[in-house]
């Protein structure tokens, strides 16, 4: 499985539409893991008892924490990740909590537990085009799995 993660807003769940609308199996963790959410908690352990195909893509800010073989961190620019999760409403101490852990590559550093630091990438959508991004991130899958394969 291949981990696609960042923090809320950067646009992991429209990039993993367009992922599945081109064929990749890309799937939302919320919805994959839905019966291990409760009360908005997700539970990693009851995710990690799962059988996920491994060619899989799972989008989610804690897909890195499950076992996955790959982790794609998304990352975007602070003043536009502001606008967005401003736009859903988010508490302002909550954006500041986000744009903190995108700045310290926390999910970086909780990825490199599981996952060989050869096998973590992040992508700076800043600036970019979602078809921009599309093709950053579709390459980069295509080249890891098939590392992934290879061994």
């Amino acid at each position: 499985m291949i981990a696609l993660t960042g923090i809320p807003c950067t646009g992991k769940t429209t990039l993993c539409e367009d992922l599945a609308k081109e064929g990749f199996e890309c799937v939302s963790a919320d919805v994959a893991f839905s019966d291990c959410i409760s009360s908005g908690e997700a539970d990693i352990d009851c995710m990690r008892s799962r059988d996920v195909p491994m060619d899989s893509i799972v989008e989610s800010h804690y897909s890195h924490l499950l076992d996955c073989r790959a982790a794609i961190i998304l990352e975007n620019d602070e003043d536009t990740l502001k606008e967005r999760m401003m736009a859903r409403g988010y508490p302002d101490a909550k954006i500041a909590e986000n744009l903190e852990v995108q700045r310290s590559e926390t999910i970086r550093f909780e990825a490199l537990e599981t996952v060989p630091s050869g096998r973590i990438f992040a992508v700076n959508a800043s600036g970019l085009s979602r078809e921009q991004t599309f093709g950053i991130v579709s390459e980069l899958i295509r080249k890891v799995a098939n590392q992934l394969r290879s061994q």
